[in-house]
């Protein structure tokens, strides 16, 4: 995936997480007023009992939530946006709450709204936002995937992989080295001319190098009458004398 589409679904995402998150929010909102208002003092004196648990489970829901746009596969806008949102939100409150209550919170009368600017007072979304926002400046984040990541493979010692070498075994040299009675690169082997000499039965040069050996005669084998015509097959019989 390409980084544009990857910062695009990002957008997408962020924009769907800031409208779950503030939903979210609200909804702690309602609850922590109402567990507040309601059992305050059965909590004083014998615990809230099951209300206290749903208190507890939606704030480990939402610590759950904001784990998870903060993962670092995720594009930087995923948390950057809802952070930024959620901040400025929190900051509107504690900067202008007049402004707040006679422009939002009159006009629309809803107790869930009047619930969530309370949860506003304590700075709990702040606090959410600012760690969305600080996860999301990391420069690790903002770059894309790094080449020979995962899934790159691992080479053994002994192992050879596509395309490598065999590993040297005792007794055989390795590649580009010579053996016992081999002739080591740039080096001429037997009956071979090296580098700049005439092989066999050449003229010397025009730089004057000394002639090679002229070539050895071919051998007839031990045991063949003479006269035999050199290389032919031993067990031959002789051939006949020409008439006279």
């Amino acid at each position: 995936m390409t980084s544009g589409a990857r910062h695009g679904i990002g957008v997408l995402v962020g924009l769907v997480a800031t409208l779950v998150l503030l939903g979210w929010f609200a909804l702690v909102a309602n609850r922590y007023i109402d567990w507040q208002r309601r059992v305050m003092v059965r909590y004083v004196m014998d615990g809230t009992g099951g209300q206290g648990f749903v208190l507890l489970l939606l704030l480990l829901v939402t610590a759950a939530l904001i784990a998870v746009l903060c993962a670092p596969r995720l594009s930087p806008l995923t948390s950057l946006i809802p952070g930024v949102v959620l901040v400025v939100v929190n900051a509107v409150w504690f900067l202008q709450p007049l402004f707040v209550v006679e422009h939002v919170v009159r006009p629309v009368r809803d107790r869930w709204l009047m619930d969530f600017v309370d949860l506003l007072t304590t700075g709990i979304v702040l606090l959410a936002g600012g760690v969305l926002v600080a996860m999301s400046v990391l420069p690790s984040r903002w770059r894309g995937p790094v080449a020979g990541g995962p899934g790159r493979a691992v080479a053994f010692p002994g192992v050879a992989g596509p395309g490598a070498p065999a590993p040297m075994m005792p007794g055989h040299p390795g590649p580009g080295l010579a053996g016992p009675g081999m002739a080591g690169p740039g080096m001429a082997g037997p009956g071979m001319a090296g580098p700049g000499g005439a092989g066999p039965g050449a003229s010397p040069g025009p730089f004057g190098q000394p002639p090679a050996y002229p070539p050895v005669p071919p051998q007839t084998p031990p045991g063949t009458p003479p006269g035999t015509p050199p290389g032919t097959p031993p067990g031959t019989p002789p051939a006949a004398p020409p008439p006279a």
